[in-house]
């Protein structure tokens, strides 16, 4: 169907997206890990292509545009990227209800060959949204426009046409990337019908590594920099701690 990239650091054995893939979207799932990771990663996961990342490369940002500048896409122009820690994916039932169950193989198939087709009509990015913030219900199996998750597709050349970049800050790259699409004019397109589970934030391994209450405070001073009058951050109290917020003003891209 299309390239699946999975970048990994620290989860050698627990790479829960493989398994929550279906077996034909496994067969091109290629995960991409550090040098010195790579005999871990290739013992726990011997049927998977597993590609190595140049030294120089460190970090989530960094890998994901080292793959949209290194790794094969569909003839189109086509790639994705997951994280890899996706537990489950999951349907709604009633787009009117918070019902949603686990989907099937079929469903998974079915919501991947529809983002594809997004990419085929024109889109920049095709998405579905994580359970914990996902769309809410609505009398539509979509929205123009959104907030990208963890789970999206993208075209290659419209990306590098505009001379977008997932390397801009340390996290919050896929956010950046949406916003740069979007202010160059160009749609994305996410589903409120399919959604996906994952591991939940600090959980050992992959971006929990670096990740301190520091870098997101400068990452979220940058962004309302980058996207200025679009993102703003503030700070809140919460649990003993100073926790720092960051806003979109998706309004202003409604079209």
């Amino acid at each position: 169907m299309i390239p699946i990239y999975i970048p990994t650091r620290g989860r050698a054995g627990c790479v829960t997206t493989l398994a929550a893939l279906t077996e034909e979207l496994r067969a091109d799932a290629h995960l991409v890990v550090r040098r010195d990771e790579y005999n871990s990663y290739i013992n726990n996961y011997p049927n998977t292509s597993i590609k190595v990342l140049p030294p120089r490369i460190e970090g989530l940002s960094a890998t994901r545009q080292w793959i949209l500048e290194n790794c094969r896409s569909r003839g189109e122009g086509f790639q994705c990227q997951l994280d890899d820690d996706i537990t489950c994916f999951n349907t709604k039932d009633d787009l009117t209800t918070w019902s949603m169950r686990s989907s099937t193989n079929d469903d998974i198939l079915l919501a991947f060959a529809g983002m594809i087709g997004w990419l085929i009509e024109g889109k920049a990015m095709a998405s579905m949204t994580d359970r914990v913030s996902s769309a809410r219900p609505q009398k539509s199996d979509w929205y123009e426009n959104g907030r990208v998750s963890q789970v999206f597709l993208y075209n290659v050349n419209m990306i590098r046409n505009i001379k977008a970049r997932f390397d801009r800050v340390p996290i919050m790259a896929d956010l950046d990337m949406t916003l740069q699409i979007l202010e160059a004019g160009y749609n994305n397109r996410v589903w409120t019908r399919y959604s996906f589970s994952h591991k939940k934030e600090d959980s050992p391994g992959g971006c929990a590594l670096y990740r301190t209450d520091e870098m997101k405070l400068e990452v979220a001073q940058k962004m309302s920099e980058l996207h200025p009058g679009v993102v703003t951050w503030a700070t809140k109290h919460k649990y003993n701690r100073e926790y720092v917020y960051t806003t979109t003003s998706w309004r202003k891209f409604r079209r």
